[in-house]
């Protein structure tokens, strides 16, 4: 491996490092917003609504943090494209309905989407711990 090559292994690995744990951050706002998420569909209200869409608004933040980064990454990897949208699939009309038409229908939408979510940042959690491992051996 070239210096060059080893620089840039050792970048993306601090990069790596800058991105986990901004995954785990939204992760958890994310599980917090399903339990708020949970609670507003058996009869919760305006508060519950704000908690759920505030968890909401901390893991799309986190997101976009670590989307910066991605693209650091890709960079820095040019042989790596990430094609995955890391963009939170939550928002829009969704979001107004949820809070104008509190009810069953709008609650599980959006509670649909927490889920989602969840999953995609558990697949972006895989993808980083593979791509570390990856790098490592490179090492």
């Amino acid at each position: 491996m070239t210096p060059m090559e080893q620089q840039n292994v050792q970048k993306a690995l601090s990069i790596i490092s800058q991105i986990e744990p901004l995954l785990e951050s939204a992760e958890r706002s994310l599980k917090s917003a399903r339990t708020w998420g949970f609670i507003d569909l058996v009869g919760g209200g305006l508060f519950t609504d704000i908690m759920k869409h505030s968890k909401i608004g901390k893991a799309k933040s986190s997101m976009e943090r670590a989307q910066v980064l991605f693209e650091q990454l890709a960079s820095t990897l040019s042989s790596i494209q990430f094609t995955d949208d890391m963009k939170m699939q939550t928002g829009g009309f969704t979001t107004f309905a949820d809070f104008i038409f509190d009810g069953a229908i709008f609650d599980a939408i959006m509670l649909s989407k927490i889920f989602s979510s969840i999953d995609r940042v558990r697949e972006f959690q895989r993808k980083m711990s593979d791509l570390r491992s990856f790098l490592l051996k490179l090492n």
